[in-house]
């Protein structure tokens, strides 16, 4: 079974939080809201595939 991808899109703010959680940013976006352009980030990290348990 392969490691399952999380992503998640995190404001600047947000950003060590995630970092601290095992995420890493794969690059940074600027979106435009009601003419603000406010900058995030898409991170991502793998989580281990489950451990079978071999009495099942």
């Amino acid at each position: 079974m392969d490691a399952e991808q999380i992503v998640t899109h995190a404001s600047i703010t947000a950003k060590p939080f995630f970092e601290s959680r095992g995420y890493r940013a794969v690059f940074q976006q600027h979106v435009i809201r009601h003419g603000v352009v406010l900058t995030n980030y898409r991170m991502e990290k793998y989580r281990p595939p489950a451990v079978q348990n071999a009495c099942s």
